[in-house]
């Protein structure tokens, strides 16, 4: 049960996480060394006046007190937030490319987030199950060489193998650059995008699973050895009844709260990802507005992750006393 002195608490201690991420937001993009309009003007040869009124356009010439000030309002009066104006894709604004680039991103991760929870819960609960025997040891043997191993290395050995020795499924971009599609619910088209996404997908899972498959395995065995687990069995209560009914839905809240708070950071697992297979997503415009001092579209990009690991935070702790009621706040 949740009290209501809870729920009052943890709004608050979610908002003060906020305003101290706000702040954040604006001092981090400003420590990177260089500044746009220099970088700007480098790039293509500008003279030094063009530069200053660069500066002056884009408000870089303001005190940071006052450009702390602008932004600030702008993200807290105004809905959606006004981060501004676009340096690099001048002059769209930045919810314009965010937005642009944000649904590739979530189809991508979202897709990959799903299969990696419900692969790495059933191979735990599989090993958990069947400790001591060849399928725990090759189980657990697997997770730990893959938890220890780079992403970026299984990304390319799935590149190597499905992309160059067997051409299975395309290493680049997220559909036929080539080919017009009339409209996106054509089959075809929805056939060429799983397609791309397939291998951006497959090195996700190959190399997340594991830590939901170590969790989910260590409080399956713990729970398989509570009392009212022997009680079940003594009982004669069917075997995928105790495995699922009984011991997996307790011992999957663990696997549950880091299911959500992954949701929350899934904006940030996607810059290595797309930056190996050339995906069009937001991975890559941050990568590229980092690159360009974009201080704007890096500023949207952090806002956004923060909202949604505040949010995932918060309805994870909500979420324990429905899934568990011995929880009490």
């Amino acid at each position: 049960m949740i009290s209501a002195r809870y729920i009052i608490r943890r709004t608050a201690n979610s908002f003060v996480t906020y305003a101290a991420a706000l702040a954040l937001i604006f001092a981090i993009p400003r420590l990177i060394p260089g500044s746009p309009e220099e970088l700007m003007a480098s790039s293509y040869r500008l003279p030094g006046e063009v530069a200053a009124e660069l500066r002056h356009r884009f408000g870089l010439d303001q005190p940071l007190t006052t450009q702390f000030v602008k932004y600030i309002s702008n993200v807290i009066l105004k809905f959606p937030p006004d981060f501004g104006i676009s340096y690099s894709y001048y002059p769209a604004p930045v919810w314009q490319v965010v937005t642009t680039y944000l649904p590739w991103t979530i189809f991508l991760l979202t897709l990959s987030s799903v299969v990696t929870a419900a692969l790495g819960l059933l191979l735990g609960v599989l090993s958990a199950w069947k400790r001591g025997s060849i399928v725990e040891t090759l189980v657990s043997g697997v997770s730990m060489f893959l938890l220890s191993t780079p992403y970026f290395w299984i990304a390319m050995i799935l590149i190597m193998v499905f992309g160059v020795y067997l051409p299975i499924f395309p290493v680049a971009g997220a559909y036929t650059s080539t080919v017009i599609y009339d409209t996106p619910f054509r089959l075809d088209y929805i056939c060429d995008v799983l397609a791309h996404a397939a291998l951006p997908v497959m090195s996700l899972v190959i190399s997340s699973f594991a830590s939901y498959t170590i969790i989910m395995r260590d409080n399956m065995v713990s729970t398989l050895g509570e009392d009212y687990i022997t009680t079940a069995m003594a009982k004669g209560v069917k075997t995928r009844s105790i495995i699922w009914r009984h011991a997996a839905r307790n011992a999957m809240l663990p696997v549950v709260t880091l299911f959500i708070l992954r949701l929350g950071t899934i904006l940030g697992g996607a810059i290595v990802t797309e930056a190996v297979f050339s995906y069009p997503g937001v991975g890559s415009l941050l990568f590229n507005a980092i690159l360009n001092q974009d201080y704007p579209v890096v500023q949207g990009f952090f806002y956004v992750i923060t909202v949604m690991v505040i949010i995932a935070n918060y309805f994870a702790d909500l979420l324990y006393v429905f899934m568990d009621p011995r929880v009490k706040y």
